[in-house]
């Protein structure tokens, strides 16, 4: 059964399919941290979905897209050591370069673990 709610900040009203009250929830429409009230009814409607992309409207009504740039002057920092990088430490499991499986990548500074991937050059 789903719980419907409003979200504190915008009113939309909310409607989460697996949470329960008391958890905590971004609100699809603003993404304000919500907690699911005692009070959230119980309704059979559908889980409300976040949109991939906004539909923002400036005040003369022409709508916005999110646009994404890369930026080559930026390096990552260590999230540990506040480090900036310039290069990583990477252990990969499989037959070297030619038929990796699954990667951990390491901080050069404080060897602690940065991510995991899986690639195949195959």
């Amino acid at each position: 059964m789903s719980l419907s709610f409003k979200c504190h900040k915008c009113k939309s009203e909310i409607v989460s399919g697996f949470l329960n009250r008391g958890e905590t929830m971004a609100c699809p429409f603003c993404g304000a941290l919500v907690v699911i009230p005692e009070t959230a009814v119980e309704t059979s409607k559908a889980a409300t979905i976040k949109n991939k992309v906004p539909n923002i409207k400036s005040s003369f009504g022409k709508k916005w897209e999110l646009k994404i740039t890369e930026k080559e002057d930026i390096a990552p920092v260590c999230p540990y050591c506040e480090i900036q990088l310039t290069e990583f430490y990477i252990r990969s499991k499989g037959w070297g370069f030619i038929n990796t499986r699954d990667s951990v990548y390491f901080c050069p500074n404080c060897h602690k673990v940065l991510g995991f991937g899986q690639s195949r050059m195959m």
